[in-house]
């Protein structure tokens, strides 16, 4: 996809990192980067709010699955 064509390079990432022999942290990551016109604007504004509630449900889920596990 391309800036010029106004459709955004988009990236999410997520990152287990172990603390000691029983903890893993997980780290997540979303980047977005978008034209430097008025429609990049709008698109930055309304990503923003909306990838943070798909963000926190899916944070949600995983930690249900995650404390599900047996130990």
């Amino acid at each position: 996809m391309s800036l010029e064509k106004g459709l955004p390079h988009v990236s999410w990432a997520f990152i287990l990192h172990p603390i000691d022999t029983r903890t893993t942290r997980l780290l997540v990551r979303f980047r977005a980067d978008h034209r430097a016109d008025w429609s990049g604007s709008l698109l930055s504004h309304t990503m923003e709010p909306v990838s943070f509630l798909i963000e926190r449900k899916m944070l949600v889920e995983i930690r249900r699955l995650a404390e599900q596990l047996p130990r």
